[in-house]
C-alpha cells in the first residue's frame, strides 16, 4: 500500500488522516485502526511536503494475547536509527500513566481469559521464563528491557492484588471484614 502510494525510502510521516505524526507509533495506530479506508497522508521528502492517500490493507492481526481482529497494513518501517524524544515532567508523567494503564488493561485481560479457559495455561511462566524474557530483551536493547520489567512489575501488582488469602489482595480483605 505504501508504493502504492507513492511513499519512498527516506519519506517522513508528518501527518495521516488529519492526526500528526510525532511517533511511529501513532502512524501505525491510525494505518492498524482503519483497513481498508483511504487516508490522506502529508509526507516530507527532502525538502518537499507531498500529499498523497493511502489504502492500508486489510489483514487478520493478533493482539497480544493472541485474539485476532482485522487490522490495517501500510508496508513501511521506521528508519534504522533511533529518535530520543525528550517530554516535559507532565507530558512525560501523563505518557507514563497511560502507557501503565495499557499494560494493566493486558494483564488483567490475560487474567480473565485464563479463568474463562480462552488462554491455556501454559501460556503462564515461572521465574525461568521471566529471566529468558529479560535477557532476550537486553540482547535487543536497553529500552526494551526496561519496558520489559516495568512490564514485569506491573504484571506482579495486579496478580498481586486478586484476592487469594496468601496475597496482598487476600490480606485486605480480611481487613475490611
Amino acid at each position: 500500500p505504501a508504493e502504492i502510494a507513492g511513499v519512498l525510502p527516506g519519506d517522513r510521516i508528518l501527518e495521516i488522516n488529519g492526526t500528526h505524526v510525532q511517533l511511529y507509533e501513532d502512524a501505525i495506530r491510525v494505518i492498524q485502526e482503519n483497513p481498508g479506508v483511504s487516508l490522506p497522508i502529508k509526507l516530507q521528502r527532502a525538502n518537499k511536503v507531498i500529499l498523497t492517500s493511502v489504502m492500508p490493507e486489510k489483514r487478520v492481526g493478533y493482539d497480544a494475547l493472541k485474539r485476532p481482529s482485522e487490522t490495517g497494513f501500510f508496508g513501511v518501517s521506521p528508519k534504522g536509527t533511533k529518535t530520543v524524544y525528550r517530554f516535559n515532567i507532565i507530558d512525560a508523567f501523563t505518557k507514563a500513566l497511560v502507557k501503565a494503564w495499557e499494560m494493566t488493561s493486558l494483564v488483567s485481560s490475560a487474567f480473565i481469559m485464563l479463568l474463562k479457559g480462552q488462554l491455556p495455561l501454559s501460556a503462564l511462566g515461572g521465574p525461568i521464563m521471566v529471566v529468558k524474557a529479560a535477557s532476550d530483551q537486553i540482547n535487543i536493547g536497553l529500552q526494551n528491557f526496561i519496558f520489559t520489567i516495568a512490564f514485569l512489575s506491573v504484571n506482579i501488582g495486579v496478580f498481586n492484588l486478586i484476592p487469594f488469602p496468601a496475597l496482598d489482595g487476600g490480606f485486605m480483605i480480611f481487613l475490611l471484614l
